[in-house]
């Protein structure tokens, strides 16, 4: 655990503190009860990845995203303007569509497919995080104007995400999986100027495989050479039209990359941390007999380096996002 983002995100746990940025983000007191229920999913989510952080990978995932839930709770708790805990809708918000046909039958078999995995999203939990935080993405580029986040459109009930749509475009996941079948649906964007006009420079030879996705966006994709690609449009057509944006954290280092959409749609990243959270917890959760052949070095496990990835990336990421967050709105307003 990060010492110095928990240090900040202890901040949750104080009922003042909470008074105080709801307050500023609202223009509104908050009342005594709602001041509660933030701190309490604080306060739970603390402990919850706290205990995590010790434990076997074997329970890992599920207590991870217990955490993460109790965050995505406090956080929309205090960003949504009117209502308390009995305003969110119940349950996670998202739903396994095709589970029982892929964990099903020979388990080497299954450990395979386990890319294969499908969610739907549903009344709970996950569209109250996504429309608490608008679904933004929070972009630093000094020729940018001060107010700098990009919103995507709204998620919808239905919207469908396979565990390899993840696994495919968080590039934190891929450097130990080391095959080729492992598909990449991003690339290093960088030299961002925005002004009268958006442009960057995109490195990575797999862009061209998805830059389609910009180009039906009316963006201009010209390859310079191999490997290299620039884009461009007018900045009216980028703040309606946003790219798909992922930002990396990597040992202080802050790396920007450009990623396909998936099935049309955009996610801020701390959505699609909830996701794979929610996949990770649920797996180890309800099929434990395939998350513990996959753990055990059973034929078929080909996956495992890039679940030790992801695990990683969630209990890394999303308490840094939930800072990013709140120091946001806090600066620039809802």
């Amino acid at each position: 655990m990060d010492s110095e983002v928990w240090s900040r995100l202890l901040s949750l746990e104080s009922r003042d503190v909470v008074s105080e940025w709801f307050q500023r983000i609202h223009g509104l007191d908050l009342n005594a009860r709602r001041a509660k229920e933030i701190v309490a999913a604080s306060r739970q989510g603390r402990e919850y990845f706290r205990n995590a952080n010790r434990s076997e990978f074997s329970v890992k995932p599920l207590l991870t995203f217990y955490g993460v839930s109790s965050l995505a709770r406090a956080l929309s708790l205090l960003l949504r303007r009117e209502g308390g805990e009995e305003g969110l809708a119940k349950g996670h918000g998202l739903q396994p569509a095709n589970w029982p046909q892929v964990l099903s039958g020979d388990v080497s078999v299954a450990l395979r497919r386990l890319g294969e995995l499908r969610v739907q999203a549903s009344h709970g939990l996950f569209l109250d995080l996504a429309h608490a935080t608008g679904n933004q993405f929070f972009l630093s580029v000094r020729s940018m104007d001060e107010d700098d986040r990009i919103t995507y459109s709204a998620l919808q009930i239905g919207d469908t995400i396979t565990l390899n749509d993840l696994f495919f475009r968080i590039p934190e996941i891929q450097p130990d999986y080391g095959l080729e079948q492992m598909e990449k649906y991003f690339a290093k964007l960088g030299d961002i100027e925005l002004r009268e006009t958006f442009w960057g420079k995109v490195s990575g030879s797999q862009f061209e495989s998805f830059s389609v996705d910009l180009t039906e966006r009316g963006y201009n994709v010209q390859k310079r050479h191999e490997g290299l690609f620039h884009i461009s449009t007018k900045i009216e057509n980028f703040r309606a039209n946003p790219p798909q944006l992922y930002k990396s954290y990597n040992k202080g280092r802050t790396d920007l990359y450009i990623i396909s959409s998936i099935n049309g749609n955009l996610y801020s990243e701390i959505c699609l941390m909830f996701v794979l959270g929610y996949y990770l917890g649920m797996l180890a959760r309800y099929y434990p007999t395939y998350w513990m052949a996959l753990l055990q070095g059973e034929k078929g496990d080909i996956l495992l380096p890039a679940f030790n990835r992801a695990q990683r990336t969630v209990e890394e990421a999303f308490p840094v996002l939930v800072v990013e967050t709140i120091s946001y709105v806090l600066m620039h307003g809802r």
